[in-house]
């Protein structure tokens, strides 16, 4: 086995235009005060990758057209749809608001690993978010 040249990469990359019409897996994703650019252009790309439905960037998380978040998505800064929202809270509560089911993961202290994360009904996530 062997890891894909960059220009295989691009080779296989979707267009704008193919990007905007193929289906895409149903998992929004919010990006909570992330710092670093390069970061922020990797998750584009794992979220190109996985044909996520949207990023939401809260916070003061960069948003693009930037060069360093351009220099890690490889192009999936513009094929990912994205959004930016002030809060963390203000895009739970919207995401709620449309019946959106919302989980999240942090590395904090006391977290449930996330093989350990009950995702059924009822049970305890991030309402603490937001009301409702």
């Amino acid at each position: 086995m062997r890891k894909l040249t960059h220009q295989e990469l691009v080779e296989q990359r979707l267009s704008e235009a193919e990007a905007s019409t193929t289906p895409r897996f149903p998992v929004i994703v919010i990006l909570d005060d992330i710092r670093s650019l390069y970061n922020v252009g990797s998750i584009f790309r794992s979220a190109d990758a996985f044909r996520v439905q949207q990023l939401i960037l809260t916070g003061f998380t960069p948003t693009p057209p930037r060069k360093e978040i351009a220099k890690t998505a490889l192009g999936a800064d513009t094929t990912v749809p994205w959004t930016y929202v002030p809060t963390a809270v203000e895009a739970v509560t919207s995401l709620r608001a449309n019946g959106t089911r919302v989980l999240a993961v942090e590395l904090t202290e006391g977290a449930i690993p996330i093989g350990e994360l009950g995702t059924g009904n009822g049970e305890p996530g991030t309402r603490h978010l937001a009301p409702g």
